[in-house]
């Protein structure tokens, strides 16, 4: 009997300590550095994006640790996202990715996970669409480009960063809605599609500021068109396709994620740095200097907007006969 006592007061002993385990956790978490994984290659929107949310973010996680950014590129984002996925599950491997990594690539079913399949951290924020040409081409304004498209189907080509990547679909809605024909080429990432651009092998990009932010204050490439919402000092004198009767406005949003399964201690420290992070100047500042929108939004929004998008981009992809 003695001995069952001791053993019953020590399982007490036990489960107190695990009660109080959050607490202690928390206190020694992280106690190493925590991977960011950029799904994306060096030197485009997304890693400068991810680079500055590192630097903001260990600012304010405990214990002096550091965010270290990991460049996992391939399957316009999928790769990096779903290693972020399969990770183990202890906050020490997050990850950057586009709220159409889970509202539009699982319809295609390529994707180990589903579109609410991972833990959000935060909005981060989220950029416009811009038609990027180079300074010598022959269209001064949407109305010249859009007339010499539709004198010449299929001719022009515009270089995206993946086949059915939301820049890609976004445009096939453009010549949906205005009724023309154009030429998608794929690249992996922002800075081949540049190079491609640059070098006259494709006559236009679909993509965010941050890819041609250098390009664009040389003068080499200048905006043609906005396909989104937002007006910075690279976009202010871009007219957005929906002013010019084309009812077509998409940004793409940002959030940090990491695989589910995270204990409540950990994560908590997470999302908190996340929210401290958005709410501090110099990243904010960062992020406009590259076309970047700051715009912080709790987890339980983040999914809630993905959901929402989820449902409309089936939509969107029956009618462009991308899906079944």
């Amino acid at each position: 009997m003695r001995q069952l006592n001791i053993g019953r007061r020590r399982a007490l002993v036990l489960i107190g300590a695990t009660a109080c385990q959050p607490l202690f956790a928390a206190e020694g978490f992280p106690s190493r550095p925590i991977e960011l994984v950029v799904p994306f290659p060096p030197g485009g929107t997304t890693d400068l994006m991810g680079r500055a949310l590192a630097r903001a973010m260990a600012r304010h996680l405990p214990n002096n640790q550091s965010v270290v950014v990991v460049n996992v590129s391939g399957a316009s984002g999928i790769v990096g996202i779903t290693s972020v996925y399969n990770a183990k599950p202890d906050g020490y491997r997050i990850g950057l990715a586009g709220y159409t990594t889970f509202s539009l690539h699982p319809h295609y079913g390529r994707t180990a996970f589903t579109h609410d399949g991972l833990q959000h951290l935060g909005r981060v924020a989220n950029f416009s669409q811009v038609m990027l040409v180079r300074k010598d081409a022959p269209w001064e304004t949407f109305e010249d480009w859009i007339a010499h498209v539709k004198r010449n189907p299929d001719k022009f080509t515009y270089g995206v960063p993946g086949v059915g990547s939301i820049l890609h679909i976004t445009m096939e809605l453009i010549n949906q809605k205005a009724g023309l024909k154009t030429r998608a080429v794929a690249f992996n990432g922002g800075a081949e599609q540049m190079a491609a651009l640059l070098g006259g092998h494709v006559q236009g990009a679909i993509s965010g500021v941050g890819d041609a932010k250098t390009y664009l204050d040389s003068g080499e490439l200048r905006i043609l068109f906005n396909a989104g919402t937002g007006s910075d000092s690279y976009t202010a004198k871009a007219p957005t396709v929906k002013e010019k009767g084309v009812d077509v406005a998409v940004d793409i949003a940002f959030s940090a994620v990491a695989p589910k399964g995270i204990p409540p201690d950990a994560l908590s420290v997470l999302q908190e740095a996340v929210r401290k992070a958005l709410d501090d100047p110099q990243l904010a500042e960062q992020f406009r200097n590259v076309g970047l929108k700051p715009g912080y939004a709790t987890p339980q929004t983040v999914q809630q907007e993905i959901d929402a998008q989820f449902a409309a981009n089936r939509e969107v992809l029956l009618k462009l006969g991308l899906i079944k």
